[in-house]
């Protein structure tokens, strides 16, 4: 598995449009990480680094 670098353009979907993100502007807004943000809300995402998978905080648990 290759090492995602701040340059690399990952796509985000909204309705029929994609958008092309750089890494280091969606790890601003997404936590990454080995554990979860200790104090997330509705909506907060984290991107587990151990699973490679990100999940959103839906008020009480962490959805994948």
């Amino acid at each position: 598995m290759k090492t995602i670098l701040g340059t690399d353009l990952l796509p985000i979907g909204r309705g029929a449009a994609t958008h092309k993100v750089e890494f280091s502007d969606l790890n601003q807004v997404v936590s990454v990480g080995a554990t979860p943000p200790a104090s997330p809300v509705k909506g907060s995402l984290w991107h587990n680094t151990n699973k490679g998978v990100t999940y959103v905080f839906d008020s009480n648990y962490w959805v994948g």
